[in-house]
């Protein structure tokens, strides 16, 4: 079996805890159109009669519309462009583009080629503009001009580009096994933590942190860092331990922020060394969960035996307010639409085994649910998706969409064992989102 390197974030649900979001819509203007002013902001000052087609998409999933979706971005690149730049109504090849530039009635003084592609979970778009030679025996003994101008723009694949594609269904996901040696699981994570362009995945237990990918029908540990020298024992732990972690990634390498709630807070780079204790949590062994580009914190109460605070982890001041009082398993993510406009959902349980879902005005509970939790739109249709465990009887891992009046379950998967953490990668080698879960000595991936 190939190795599986679990590519940048959308979301990372750790522990049952995962991205909490401002309040308001967090972007109306769609992917697609951000995308193309990208574009057109990159390549900077262009002639005004531009020509802009794109190629024929090349896509690593079925895309039976892949034709429309390469003639929009044409079209909107174009439309980004302004002045009298126009799209090519169909894509074709660069060749084919150059001779359509001088054809006719539509002669133009540049052809931008917008080459299309969706691979490893992203739009990708390179945008070349080449001068249009005007003479006809120049274009006959010349080679053709190489480009003037360059532009690079990637993207998450979000429901707006998933309308395009095949669709993804969560019916069918397939369960892949891997064994582990670190010992029972308190919080995972995964995230592009070496700057490599993949996802590592990260393991978190009361002893140590490891971090890895999945090969062969295991986990192989590429580093580890003992607890002891990433956390100081807190002065009045939980009775349970509870761990999480969140990495923020960059471009040479991310930081990954693990805390435990009998310990500190660190932040470590991708070798888990120099790590960075924030003084502002000295006071409280603080988790920590991604806030859309960024970490926060959430401060447990050790007598109440769950999370009332959510605080900055730098400062330790106020950050957001919780949708309960008392939590003790929290997630949330910005779900983008087809029309690209994105609503916040919010999952919060409270210690009766409640889970609390908020999105936008919109509001709804359900008893007898788990401490794993995540929110994440797995398919990408602009629906959200709630995996969580059981509070009663034999667990399981239960994906459900939040549809018009509630949940509907998608699927369900037996974990007799008990599920101790889970996490969601963001899309990979079939791009779409996946489903990470630790299960006594094994690691699931569902996708």
């Amino acid at each position: 079996m190939r190795r599986l390197r679990l590519p940048r974030p959308a979301t990372l649900v750790l522990l049952g805890v995962g991205a909490v979001l401002g309040p308001g819509v967090a972007r109306a203007e769609s992917s697609l159109t951000a995308s193309a002013r990208a574009v057109a902001h990159d390549l900077g000052t262009v002639p005004r009669a531009v020509l802009v087609v794109a190629s024929p998409l090349h896509s690593d999933v079925a895309a039976p519309r892949g034709d429309e979706l390469a003639s929009r971005m044409a079209s909107l690149v174009a439309a980004a462009l302004g002045g009298d730049a126009r799209a090519e109504d169909r894509p074709m090849p660069l060749a084919d583009a150059r001779a359509r530039s001088h054809a006719g009635t539509l002669r133009a003084a540049a052809v931008l080629f917008v080459d299309v592609r969706v691979e490893g979970g992203e739009l990708r778009l390179t945008a070349d503009l080449f001068p249009v030679v005007a003479n006809a025996w120049d274009r006959v003994r010349a080679a053709p001009p190489p480009p003037v101008a360059h532009a690079y723009v990637h993207a998450p694949v979000a429901a707006e580009v998933r309308s395009y594609l095949a669709p993804v269904r969560l019916e069918g996901a397939r369960v892949s096994k891997f064994t582990h040696d670190a010992g029972p699981v308190l919080a995972m994570a995964c995230g592009d933590l070496e700057g490599a362009g993949g996802n590592d995945l990260v393991l978190v237990s009361r002893r140590e942190v490891v971090v890895g990918h999945l090969e062969a029908g295991r986990f192989v540990a590429a580093r580890r860092a003992p607890a002891a020298s990433l956390g100081r024992r807190a002065e009045v732990p939980m009775r349970e331990p509870v761990a999480s972690a969140a990495i923020v990634a960059g471009e040479r390498g991310g930081v990954l922020y693990v805390g435990w709630t009998d310990r500190g807070l660190a932040a470590v780079g991708p070798d888990l060394t120099a790590p960075a204790h924030l003084a502002a949590m000295t006071h409280a062994a603080s988790l920590p969960v991604k806030a859309g580009d960024e970490v926060v914190c959430l401060v447990p109460d050790s007598a109440a035996g769950g999370f009332g605070r959510v605080v900055d982890c730098e400062a330790g001041g106020p950050r957001l307010t919780p949708p309960v009082p008392l939590f003790d398993a929290w997630s949330a993510a910005d779900i983008v639409g087809v029309d690209g406009a994105s609503v916040r959902v919010v999952a919060a349980r409270d210690p009766s085994a409640v889970l609390h879902l908020t999105r936008g005005d919109e509001s709804f509970a359900v008893s007898d649910v788990g401490a794993q939790l995540a929110v994440a739109d797995l398919d990408q249709d602009g629906v959200p998706e709630v995996v969580s465990t059981m509070a009663r009887g034999e667990d399981a891992l239960v994906v459900s969409s939040w549809e018009q009046g509630g949940l509907a379950p998608r699927l369900r998967l037996s974990a007799p064992g008990g599920v101790d953490a889970v996490a969601v990668c963001p899309p990979e080698v079939d791009d779409a989102p996946s489903v990470v879960a630790a299960v006594g000595s094994e690691i699931w991936l569902v996708r």
